[in-house]
């Protein structure tokens, strides 16, 4: 399993929220579920998809995600992604995250923090 292109959006100055996108790689011939996230300098991390309901975007937690055998999980703005919350401190350059996975193992990487289009 890999993350791939990792990265976490720059928090706008005095936010306490920003998100991190990527892609997480299943190169294991099982399923894999990510139960959980933990980001240093942030009190909670949580995935979320974006949806429009009524014409007005949306942000719905998301418990688990599925990546079956072979397959690649895409979070990327305006869908699905690691939404940060509660910042304890500024996310400085490179921002350590670890996704828990069921079954007790955890994958851990780096995303560097940078405006979108960086």
């Amino acid at each position: 399993v890999s993350v791939e292109e990792a990265w976490v959006r720059r928090p706008p100055p005095g936010s306490g929220m920003t998100a991190g996108y990527g892609r997480v790689i299943n190169r294991t011939g099982q399923a894999l579920v990510i139960t959980g996230a933990k980001a240093d300098g942030f009190g909670l991390a949580e995935f979320h998809r974006t949806e429009i309901v009524d014409g007005v975007a949306r942000m719905r937690e998301i418990e688990a995600l599925t990546i079956d055998a072979g397959e690649t999980l895409n979070l990327e703005p305006g869908g699905l992604h690691l939404m940060l919350m509660r910042a304890e401190r500024d996310p400085g350059d490179i921002v350590r995250i670890e996704l828990h996975v069921r079954g007790g193992a955890t994958i851990v990487f780096e995303a560097p923090v940078r405006e979108p289009g960086e």
